[in-house]
């Protein structure tokens, strides 16, 4: 097995995956426009680099949920439009409303 393969399996332990495919992006209608572009914008950054990753995944304890999840890194990321509602454990992309 390849080392990435190695970090990638690791990873993916650290996250709850139930109907979620790798390199997928999840929409939701919740979010606004904004949002959803600039997950798409990590996205296609990610997959133009090699990485793998999971959206709108969540931890193994069901307690949280991310909006972007980096396999290769095991970086979360989380985008937001207000300060008070970064979270301290993942990488936040703070945008506009």
């Amino acid at each position: 097995m390849r080392k990435i393969d190695l970090i990638r399996k690791k990873n993916r332990q650290r996250i709850h995956i139930s109907d979620r495919q790798t390199n997928c992006i999840k929409l939701s209608m919740a979010n606004s426009f904004n949002h959803e572009w600039e997950k798409f914008n990590i996205c296609y950054n990610l997959q133009n680099a090699g990485h793998k990753f999971y959206t709108e995944c969540r931890t193994k304890d069901l307690k949280r949920r991310y909006d972007i999840f980096d396999l290769d890194t095991g970086i979360p990321y989380e985008i937001e439009t207000d300060i008070k509602r970064v979270k301290k454990d993942a990488k936040t992309i703070l945008i506009g409303k």
